[in-house]
């Protein structure tokens, strides 16, 4: 693993020109000396002006089985949620809560006292295990839902009892609960195909398809947001966070995500899954999107190398969280396994995919990640250093943490393109004339050497990678450099009044655009921009409810989001 660092002081470089002796050379040639020590003392100033920095932590990942060495990285933290179901091991310190990790969901008998705000339950088989249609045909129809808030009922006490504060209750006090749910069909034809089973009553069965389409979708996701209700409607504190396992607008899909185009991915609400989309408004929302709050998209690996799509792992994960960002306002926080599944189920994954695994999604504007692992997998007798490269990337980043509170991120490809082109990735958060760049080839072969040319506005910068390294470096950037412009509409959905926080890194003169999905544009007005941030206000009362496109152009630069006016 490289790291590099080019950032040496003025008096490290000048006196190179100190050994040459004055009385070996003329007047003229000490002029000319001098001269060169000159424009040299200058671009050394000018080159510390725009240096890098990419530090070189110390890392030497374990051999032995059953081991995760935690104690080889310092204690930090990070301004993320960072949740741990891995294994414990003989781990009684909660050990995971000092090396980068907020919460923890995989517990030992040692953790009665484990406090509240550390807590995340993984709530598995919310809808299996009594033999209803939901489990076995994966159907919404006949289902017995006292039946089912029994058992939840019953699960819910158990997870109370894991806790000292909470044992006899009959809720949990825990900051986060996934539901972990998984009893749906995706598809229309597999739908569909409900319609020849004996168990669903004969009002659905004999609907048309299309009919049949509509109610299943519907009743399913009413269903889904059963067990969130009865958690919130009885007893459940308000302060914890509720979440469901891959729920998301854009769900884990792979094979077809370069079957569509990245503006196709972001506007056309056929792409957002049934289960989050409100059926009255035709765009993200519903009782079950509703009661989340925030979003776990799932981005697990499919492919092993030297398979040709292995390397489309980075650009995979980071499309869970770009797609379900431009659909979504709430927090996305994608779990992750450091396995593979499909045809390689369990097989570790290669390190250094565990390692940008932990580096590459805040840059994509995740607010967090959790590390599951199968809890029949203890690890004891297999060797777990993707663990520990896992945490080197926490680490890392950890070291560049100030970036991510008020910094912006700078995106020059989406993952989905990524994902066609199958090309080296990289991705930059700016701050107070700063970038700090992550980069990686996933498609690189063992210490092939990539060069990628990093640029923003009019600064470029050459990045060298060897092999599949991660290289992460902060670089200063020439105010010439920045011509940003983003914003930010809150609230979203609006029903009154909305607002724009604008980010510009300079002077400018915008337009501002209110468009309707017919095209037609019912909003238009002229905004001059500072450097920096500026508010900005629109009323919305008087619109039809919908999806409307916000869009802010200067004449060179534009950018383009979506809001929901209800």
């Amino acid at each position: 693993m490289i790291y590099r660092s080019s950032r040496l002081s003025t008096l490290q470089k000048v006196p190179l020109f100190c050994c040459i002796e004055p009385k070996s050379i003329g007047l003229k040639s000490i002029y000319v000396i001098r001269l060169i020590a000159f424009w040299a003392l200058l671009t050394s100033c000018v080159h510390s002006a725009f240096s890098q920095n990419c530090p070189a932590p110390a890392f030497q990942p374990s051999t032995q089985n059953g081991v995760i060495n935690w104690q080889q990285f310092p204690d930090f933290t990070l301004p993320f949620t960072l949740i741990y179901s891995g294994p414990r091991l003989n781990d009684t310190q909660q050990t995971p809560l000092r090396k980068g990790f907020t919460h923890l969901a995989a517990f030992t008998g040692a953790d009665g006292n484990l406090p509240r705000a550390n807590r995340a339950l993984l709530w598995y088989g919310t809808a299996t295990g009594i033999g209803q249609p939901w489990d076995v045909l994966e159907s919404p129809w006949a289902n017995d839902l006292n039946r089912y808030r029994d058992k939840w009922a019953t699960e819910m006490r158990a997870f109370a009892n894991l806790f000292n504060d909470s044992r006899g209750k009959a809720f949990p006090e825990a900051d986060i609960l996934m539901a972990d749910i998984e009893r749906h069909y995706n598809t229309n034809d597999s739908i569909l195909s409900l319609k020849r089973r004996k168990l669903v009553p004969p009002p659905y069965s004999q609907l048309n398809d299309a009919a049949f389409l509509t109610r299943y979708q519907r009743d399913m996701q009413n269903l889904y947001a059963a067990p969130l209700n009865y958690l919130r409607e009885n007893g459940l504190s308000t302060s914890t966070k509720l979440t469901a396992y891959a729920d998301t607008p854009i769900r884990n899909t792979f094979l077809n995500i370069d079957g569509n185009s990245w503006q196709d991915w972001t506007s056309n609400v056929e792409r957002v899954h049934y289960l989050t989309k409100d059926t009255l408004t035709n765009t993200v929302g519903g009782s079950f999107y509703n009661r989340q709050d925030f979003l776990l998209p799932s981005a697990y690996y499919l492919y092993e190398y030297p398979n040709p799509y292995a390397g489309n792992y980075l650009a995979y994960l980071l499309f869970q969280v770009e797609a379900n960002k431009a659909w979504s306002s709430k927090d996305i926080i994608p779990i992750v396994w450091l396995r593979y599944t499909g045809n390689w189920i369990n097989q570790p994954i290669r390190p250094w995919m565990a390692e940008a695994t932990a580096i590459f999604p805040f840059f994509a504007g995740a607010k967090g990640l959790w590390l599951w692992e199968s809890p029949g997998n203890s690890g004891v007798n297999e060797n777990l250093a993707n663990y520990e490269y896992f945490v080197q990337g926490l680490y890392r980043i950890s070291q560049f943490k100030d970036f991510f509170t008020g910094g912006m991120a700078y995106t020059p490809k989406s993952a989905r393109d990524h994902f066609a082109d199958q090309d080296p990735i990289w991705r930059g958060i700016i701050k107070n004339n700063q970038i700090l760049i992550a980069a990686h080839n996933p498609y690189a072969a063992e210490n092939e050497p990539t060069t990628i040319t990093a640029e923003v506005g009019n600064w470029k910068q050459t990045l060298t990678l060897r092999g599949r390294e991660t290289l992460l470096c902060t670089y200063d950037l020439p105010e010439s450099a920045l011509s940003l412009l983003d914003f930010k509409p809150t609230p979203n959905p609006a029903s009154n009044q909305l607002t724009l926080d604008i980010f510009s890194s300079q002077n400018r003169s915008v337009r501002v655009q209110l468009v309707a999905l017919s095209g037609q544009t019912v909003h238009e007005q002229s905004v001059s921009l500072g450097s920096g941030s500026t508010t900005l206000s629109l009323s919305v009362q008087n619109l039809a409810p919908g999806m409307y496109l916000v869009r802010l152009w200067d004449g060179t630069h534009s950018v383009s989001k979506r809001i929901i006016v209800r």
